[in-house]
């Protein structure tokens, strides 16, 4: 009989961690930086912005286009 393989088997123990840095920067602008440090360089910076009707600038995405597309995947 052959091994079902771990992604197809009915449940699977996965421990993920995730790090977050998070900080505000001038208007309504925040920036955040993520590390997994299970994956060696999984390293990234994501931001976001509200347009100018918000107080903000408009320099990165504004916070529901975040939200909508985590809801997505």
């Amino acid at each position: 009989m052959s091994q079902v393989p771990v992604g197809m088997q009915e449940t699977q123990k996965r421990d993920l961690q995730i790090e977050v840095e998070a900080r505000a920067a001038k208007n309504m602008r925040k920036e955040a930086t993520v590390t997994i440090p299970s994956h060696a360089g999984a390293t990234y910076e994501i931001a976001c912005d509200e347009g100018p009707w918000l107080a903000g600038d408009n320099t990165a995405p504004p916070p529901l286009a975040y939200f909508s597309s985590s809801i997505a995947f």
